[in-house]
C-alpha cells in the first residue's frame, strides 16, 4: 500500500524519534535540497540524503537533545506543512530551549525532494547556542 505524502513525513517523525536514522534517510530522494537559516549554527543548503546525514551531524555539535512534537500537519498535492514544537538540550550545559518551527516539505513520487524549516526566531536560538558553549 502506498502511504500518502502526509503519511510519509509522519513516518519521517516517528522514525526520527524511534532513533531509526536509516528509515528517515529511505524517504529521502538523490534530488534532495534542504535549506537552513543561515544565520544558524548549522545554516546553509545541504543536497541529497547524504546532505541530510551532514546537517543532522552539524546540528548535534550544538546539541545533545533533540525533541519534535508535532502540532499540526496540512498536505496538499506534493506539498506537506508541519507546525513543530522542538525542544533542545543544549550542548555543554544542562540548558533547554523550546521553540515552534513551520516546516515545509515537497515531496516527489514518496520521496522528500524539498525541506525548509521556519523558526520563530533564529536569533534566540543562536544566543541560547553561543550562551552555552
Amino acid at each position: 500500500m502506498k502511504l500518502t505524502n502526509q503519511q510519509v513525513i509522519q513516518s519521517i517523525y516517528d522514525a526520527g524519534k524511534a532513533g531509526d536514522f536509516e528509515k528517515v534517510l529511505s524517504f529521502m530522494d538523490p534530488d534532495l535540497v534542504i535549506e537552513e537559516a543561515e544565520s544558524l549554527p548549522y545554516g546553509g543548503t545541504y543536497q541529497g540524503p547524504e546532505g541530510f546525514r551532514r546537517l543532522i551531524g552539524r546540528v548535534f555539535e550544538s546539541v545533545r537533545t533533540f525533541d519534535v512534537e508535532v502540532e499540526g500537519m496540512v498536505a496538499d498535492g506534493d506539498q506537506v506543512i508541519v507546525m513543530l514544537r522542538l525542544k533542545l538540550g543544549l550542548k555543554g550545559s544542562d540548558r533547554e530551549f523550546e521553540t515552534k518551527v513551520a516546516e515545509y516539505w515537497r515531496l516527489r513520487d514518496g520521496k522528500v525532494i524539498e525541506l525548509r524549516p521556519f523558526y520563530w526566531d533564529t536569533a534566540s536560538l543562536v544566543s541560547a547556542v553561543r550562551s552555552s558553549a
